[in-house]
């Protein structure tokens, strides 16, 4: 058989093992949690967002009932500019949630329930601010 460039490329194949993915070292135990802390923190804006729209304009109706009932409801345009600009960032914060919490762990062959587990204090830095709002006005 001669030795050619395609038949030596074949003969090395042969013998190799597929490339594993290289496995980096676990995290530390208090990683996950931080991560997802810190991932809650900007979860704040859709949800002001979402309940500034809700509060400012429930009681508008639609755009041409707006104009001639209720004088003193802001301009409907804003408040779908609103609801647009929370589900784009609601949609970036669960991709990062979902990046951090599941394809980063998997990447890396971290173990995957630690990530879920942790992934419940997502709510925390929501429930802190808003009880800290609920406070100052009362």
């Amino acid at each position: 058989m001669p030795n050619t460039e395609r038949t030596r490329g074949r003969s090395k194949a042969k013998g190799r093992q597929p490339a594993a993915a290289p496995e980096r070292p676990e995290p530390r135990n208090g990683t996950p949690v931080l991560v997802n802390l810190l991932l809650g923190i900007p979860g704040l804006l859709p949800l002001y967002l979402v309940i500034k729209t809700a509060t400012t304009y429930s009681g508008c109706g639609s755009p041409a009932q707006t104009a001639i009932t209720t004088p003193d409801c802001p301009d409907s345009n804003t408040g779908s500019v609103l609801w647009l600009g929370a589900a784009v960032l609601g949609g970036m914060m669960l991709l990062a949630i979902l990046t951090a919490n599941v394809f980063v762990p998997i990447a890396h062959r971290w173990r995957i329930p630690r990530w879920f587990a942790a992934s419940l204090v997502l709510p925390v830095p929501q429930a802190v601010i808003g009880t800290i709002c609920l406070w100052r006005a009362s």
